[in-house]
């Protein structure tokens, strides 16, 4: 366990000192718009490491929020069941009745069952997050960028440039 901590801090670290934002001026219509890029393998990796990082890199807060409760709400739904799981199990030790094991072992079963149902539903969460705060870093800047590209149809020809 210690070994798999240091490990993702020194993943953290090396991801933190390789996603720097980078900072690009825009050079069309005469003027000069900064803009940032975000990068999408910190933000990937921040919602990794911490619930609803990846979407505070983004600055997107709400979704922010509803990851970090959703993470929240299942992780207390696995506690729970776990507690549960235990408290019929050591019934089930304790019961000399046949028909009161059978229902303490179905109860146990049950909440095992839950249990890991809950887990799952963190990674769920989790990758779903990570996919997330990748693609709003890639389009952090599309509605800068839209602007970069246009097409035009005319009589009987389309024509598409693309500023730098």
């Amino acid at each position: 366990m210690r070994k798999s901590l240091i490990t993702l801090s020194i993943l953290f670290l090396f991801s933190c000192l390789l996603g720097q934002e980078i900072d690009l001026i825009d050079h069309s219509n005469n003027g000069f718009i900064d803009y940032k890029h975000k990068n999408p393998t910190l933000a990937s990796t921040l919602s990794l490491v911490i619930p609803s990082g990846g979407q505070l890199y983004n600055g997107s807060f709400v979704k922010a929020g509803i990851v970090l409760f959703s993470d929240a709400y299942f992780l207390k739904m696995a506690n729970y069941h776990d507690k549960e799981r235990i408290k019929y199990k050591n019934k089930l030790n304790e019961s000399d009745n046949e028909f009161e094991g059978n229902y303490y072992r179905r109860q146990m079963n049950y909440h095992m069952e839950k249990r890991q149902s809950s887990y799952w539903w963190v990674g769920i969460t989790c990758f779903l997050s990570m996919a997330d705060a990748y693609v709003d870093a890639h389009l952090y800047n599309f509605e800068f960028k839209k602007n970069e590209v246009e097409i035009r149809f005319t009589d009987s020809k389309l024509t598409l440039s693309y500023r730098f």
